[in-house]
């Protein structure tokens, strides 16, 4: 079995190769005719330095930056009952965002809702186990932004 250092030494290396950064979304729901925020969408992003121009969607190193993206959010996601940690399925695609210097990166989605009543409005429990997964990430040496827009 690895042990902790070791683990965290290694994701470290893939989110230095492949450029990892992070970002917090809110997750939000259509509900009695109003949008309400049920939880949080965090995305972690990976690129591969050498891409020049065109990056082919679907391709290997593609699958090859999800999979370190996936080992980095299997660290980063804390092990609770009180919360839904939900990694969305991998679309095969490449993203260009100008948030990121219009660089190609491929995307994990992690959703953080209410295990019970998924739409129920975030909370404490929520920020909770953002804010761990947060802490974790600049353990990795991580960097990102939340882009946390209330809803009214």
């Amino acid at each position: 079995m690895e042990r902790k250092e070791e683990r965290v030494r290694r994701l470290r290396e893939l989110a230095k190769r492949f450029q990892a950064r992070w970002e917090v979304l809110p997750e939000l729901a259509y509900i009695n005719h109003e949008w309400r925020q049920i939880g949080y969408k965090l995305e972690l992003a990976g690129t591969d330095p050498y891409w020049r121009g065109y990056a082919s969607p679907g391709s290997t190193k593609c699958e090859i930056i999800f999979n370190a993206l996936r080992e980095i959010a299997d660290w980063i996601i804390p092990s609770q009952d009180a919360f839904l940690a939900e990694i969305e399925p991998h679309e095969n695609t490449v993203t260009y965002s100008s948030r990121h210097h219009n660089r190609p990166d491929v995307i994990l989605k992690i959703k953080i809702l209410h295990r019970g009543h998924w739409d129920d409005p975030v909370d404490k429990s929520q920020d909770r186990t953002l804010k761990e997964m947060e802490i974790r990430l600049n353990e990795l040496g991580i960097h990102g932004t939340a882009s946390l827009v209330q809803v009214a």
